[in-house]
């Protein structure tokens, strides 16, 4: 996926930043810089999964498919590129990234571990298996991953009680 390729740059960029500016003791630029990065990453997410939602026709062509094949690879290629836009998929991995630098390892493991099994596999259980939503309900799970993610990675940003960490 493309889009995980984009945020583990971002990410890595991130890492030594944030934990340059941790380490000099300048917390609110390390959460400055994590916010311009989100901004970023954001636009880039969006300019990148809008071109690839409205060229999937084309995009789907590189492979040798029969045309009902090619119809339904272009229709979920369509339907991953708008989950990953609507996920907010940034806010979800991109801030992790200063909150380990800051030494608030703790955190991103057990927020990353909750919403991977509550949404990712029981939403997608629950839809894909039990509903019989098939893909669709795997790719809904995905996207409250990323979405429960967000939400809650902004709100831990905010608070900044990730700021008052001590690293070794």
């Amino acid at each position: 996926n493309i889009g995980w390729v984009i945020i583990c740059a971002f990410q890595t960029a991130l890492l030594p930043i944030a934990g340059q500016c941790m380490g000099a003791g300048r917390p609110d630029e390390a959460e400055r810089i994590t916010k311009k990065m989100l901004a970023f990453a954001m636009v880039t997410t969006v300019v990148l999964f809008s071109a690839i939602f409205f060229l999937r026709n084309q995009l789907v062509r590189i492979y040798s498919l029969t045309p009902e094949e090619l119809e339904v690879m272009a229709h979920f290629t369509g339907v991953g590129a708008l989950l990953t836009i609507v996920g907010f998929y940034p806010h979800s991995a991109i801030p992790l990234a200063t909150f380990r630098a800051a030494g608030d390892t703790k955190y991103s493991l057990v927020l990353t571990t909750s919403t991977m099994f509550i949404c990712r596999v029981g939403i997608a259980y629950l839809l894909s298996g039990y509903f019989g939503l098939g893909l669709y309900g795997i790719w809904i799970g995905m996207a409250a991953d990323f979405g429960s993610r967000s939400v809650i990675n902004t709100i831990h940003l905010k608070r900044g009680k990730w700021k008052q960490k001590k690293v070794i």
